[in-house]
This record gives C-alpha cells, sequence and structure tokens, in this order.
C-alpha cells in the first residue's frame, strides 16, 4: 500500500496502471489536512533534524542519512535499509546485533525494572526492635536488632 497526499503526479492514469500492474494498492490522505498523515510528517520531521544536525556538526549528511535508515524502527523490526535490500549496511556507527540477546535475557531485564519502578526503601530499624529473619523460604527465626551499622 503506497499512501499519499493526493498530488498531481499520483492520479494520472499511468500511475494507476503501474499500480494495477505490480499489485499494490494507493490510498490518498487529505492533502490540506498533514495531521491525517501523521507517520510521514513525523518521519520527515526526524529526516529534516537529521540533516540540520549533521549540518551544524560538521558532518556529512549522506552518512547520517545512511545511519538513520540503517536503524530499526523498534526492536522486533528491521530497518528500512534492510527492509529495502534484504541486507544489513555497514555505517560508520557501531551496531548492537538483537538476534544475539536471548528471550530470557531481555525477560529478566523487563522483570528487573518492573522491580525497581515497584519496590520501596525499607524503613531503618531502631535498636532493640524486634525483627523476624528469613531462613530459606519462611521468616520464623526471630531476632532483635542489637546496633546499627
Amino acid at each position: 500500500t503506497v499512501v499519499s497526499d493526493n498530488g498531481p503526479q499520483y492520479s494520472s492514469h499511468q500511475y494507476k496502471t503501474f499500480a494495477k500492474d505490480w499489485g499494490f494498492q494507493h490510498d490518498t490522505s487529505s492533502p490540506r489536512y498533514p495531521k491525517s498523515n501523521g507517520f510521514v510528517e513525523s518521519a520527515t520531521q526526524t529526516v529534516k533534524k537529521t540533516i540540520k544536525k549533521a549540518l551544524q556538526s560538521g558532518d556529512d549528511p549522506c552518512l547520517a542519512l545512511l545511519a538513520l535508515r540503517s536503524t530499526p524502527g523498534t526492536v522486533n523490526s528491521p530497518s528500512p535499509a534492510f527492509k529495502l535490500m534484504n541486507r544489513h549496511l555497514r555505517t560508520p556507527l557501531p551496531s548492537v546485533k538483537t538476534e544475539k540477546i536471548s528471550p530470557t535475557l531481555l525477560g529478566s531485564q523487563k522483570v528487573k525494572e518492573c522491580h525497581v519502578q515497584h519496590s520501596k526503601n525499607l524503613r531503618p530499624r531502631k535498636e532493640g526492635q524486634s525483627v523476624r529473619i528469613r531462613d530459606g523460604k519462611t521468616w520464623h527465626v526471630k531476632g532483635k536488632v542489637m546496633e546499627r551499622v
């Protein structure tokens, strides 16, 4: 599916024939209301910011765009360059191979983040206060705070 703003280049008979021959659908959004095509507007803004930052820092805008196109959208989604060419491009940026990260490791990281988010610090204990001490899986051992360290 191709989504466009209903421009004149997409309304010709030749383009409609091309779309039919290649088997894709052409959907249009409102040309006077860019919010209706938010995904494209967001992508355009990202590209403009990338080029602007590259020019301000004196870097090559082409390398910045190469890095942007080689960056995956999410953890499970391949990069735009991989979708187009079915291979990973070499870029000057270091990359992390997500295939090497085990699902159990990702799951344990999520559990840890959830624990940190919902945990709270214990109140400090006073000398002479009665406490329970964990003995294996139970809290049956009684104790008393002798001194604070």
